[in-house]
């Protein structure tokens, strides 16, 4: 086998970030050469444009008089959906950005008042900081 017999591709690396790598061998025998001496290499910038797709099917799983919990479905990427922005209106204020989640797909809201509307809109978010639009509005009436 000649030295370019062997390739290596990595794949799931987050763009713009160096990483350390090392090579051993292994004989017929099972024995392990030594590592060699670490080689740096760093991933491109990403190029990343596009957006995720819009968080759908918004709804409430829970609600009670000071607490709530919404749910919604996964939004799909071409690079990958990293993080969740949770937009909020209280008692028909502005919406603003309430809360930024990982990649989940559920969030407990705590601490409202009883009585009052609250409406909710859902972005993704990928890798490359790309934002969805916002979901439709759910609203919820706390009891």
């Amino acid at each position: 086998m000649s030295k370019t017999d062997a390739i290596f591709k990595a794949s799931g690396l987050t763009s713009n970030t160096s990483y350390d790598l090392q090579i051993s061998a292994f004989d017929t025998s099972d024995n392990e050469s030594a590592l060699t001496t670490a080689v740096v290499g760093t991933t491109s910038t990403s190029t990343d444009s596009i957006a995720p797709s819009v968080p759908g099917n918004v709804h409430n799983t829970f609600r009670g008089s000071t607490a709530l919990t919404i749910e919604w479905d996964a939004s799909t990427d071409n690079v990958g959906v990293t993080n969740y922005n949770v937009y909020r209106s209280a008692d028909g204020a502005a919406y603003g950005l309430l809360t930024t989640l990982g990649n989940v797909t559920t969030f407990e809201d705590t601490g409202l008042t009883s009585g009052l509307v609250y409406k909710y809109k859902i972005s993704a978010i990928d890798a490359a900081l790309n934002e969805s639009s916002q979901s439709i509005e759910i609203s919820v009436i706390t009891i």
